[in-house]
């Protein structure tokens, strides 16, 4: 299954500023599966409450910088910040955990990508795009077994491998957010009376094609 992930582009989107970032994250999301433990692990069986930690660590257990997704999925319909974050931040975050995983997970990797200038790995880029293409594989072949019988197999063994391939994923996003965010912790310094993280990230030069 590893040799599908060949099959996806690893290059960012032409519209995503993030992809011209000249910093990446320190560990990517593939490393994370040795060098991210035990979160990734914990996060694979666990994976709303340790959502909820990592968010937590993200805004620096400042739980008043909490909004829904932290707006990223803001839209004319939904606006983050009006679905009662002040009063009840940790009921509005256990909900979005537990209701909205995937997304919610992502927004806190792009949360510390937007402070800390990081782009992703091209191998991350890769993951990503696999999980999303086998989870709407196994959406197709699920509305096709109700009208196929003889696919129901099928669709319940793609199901199942598909919600491994997520979940894991969701465990490799939260191991890596983790790693950074304690990476740079550890390189606090003075600046101005004020600790303030020293720029200390992997300079690489922007993605071209």
């Amino acid at each position: 299954m590893a040799c599908c992930l060949l099959c996806f582009d690893d290059a960012p989107l032409e519209d995503d500023p993030k992809g011209n970032r000249p910093y990446k994250f320190q560990i990517s999301m593939m490393d994370s599966l040795t060098k991210g433990q035990p979160v990734c692990c914990l996060t694979y069986f666990c994976p709303c409450c340790v959502n909820m930690w990592i968010r937590y660590k993200v805004l620096d257990k400042d739980m008043r910088k909490y909004t829904c997704c932290q707006g990223y999925l803001n839209n004319p319909c939904f606006t983050a910040g009006n679905c009662g974050e002040e009063t009840c931040p940790w009921l509005c975050l256990g909900l979005e955990s537990c209701l909205c995983l995937g997304p919610s997970m992502s927004s806190s990797r792009i949360y510390v990508m937007d402070q800390y200038d990081l782009r992703p790995d091209g191998c991350d880029n890769r993951i990503v795009r696999f999980t999303n293409c086998l989870m709407c594989f196994s959406v197709i072949l699920d509305i096709l077994a109700i009208f196929i019988p003889c696919l129901d197999d099928a669709a319940h063994i793609v199901d199942f491998i598909s919600n491994v391939v997520y979940h894991t994923t969701i465990g490799c996003m939260a191991g890596q957010v983790n790693y950074e965010i304690d990476f740079r912790k550890e390189f606090e310094v003075v600046v101005s009376n004020e600790f303030s993280p020293i720029a200390v990230p992997i300079k690489e030069e922007p993605y071209q094609s």
